[in-house]
């Protein structure tokens, strides 16, 4: 990964010391931005799925030189302890 965006998980989080994941799918678009991310599976707390997908959606992979555009979805589980 060429640009990685930690969530920025509300403090609640870290005082609670809740064990939370949160399932996403995205794509990697021919470029290397991350585009349509979207919740598969909650964390049963909107504030923390959505700092993920923010996050998520700020990332940048590495593009492969001379490789065909590939478009895809990816399966991705955040898990906070």
């Amino acid at each position: 990964m060429r640009i990685r965006v930690d969530p920025k998980l509300p403090p609640w989080v870290s005082i609670e010391g809740l064990p939370l994941r949160v399932q996403v799918s995205f794509t990697i678009m021919a470029d290397g931005t991350v585009a349509a991310v979207y919740v598969q599976r909650s964390s049963g707390y909107p504030d923390v799925d959505s700092a993920v997908v923010d996050a998520l959606s700020h990332c940048q992979f590495n593009v492969v030189a001379d490789s065909p555009p590939v478009k895809g979805t990816i399966p991705y589980l955040a898990v906070f302890k």
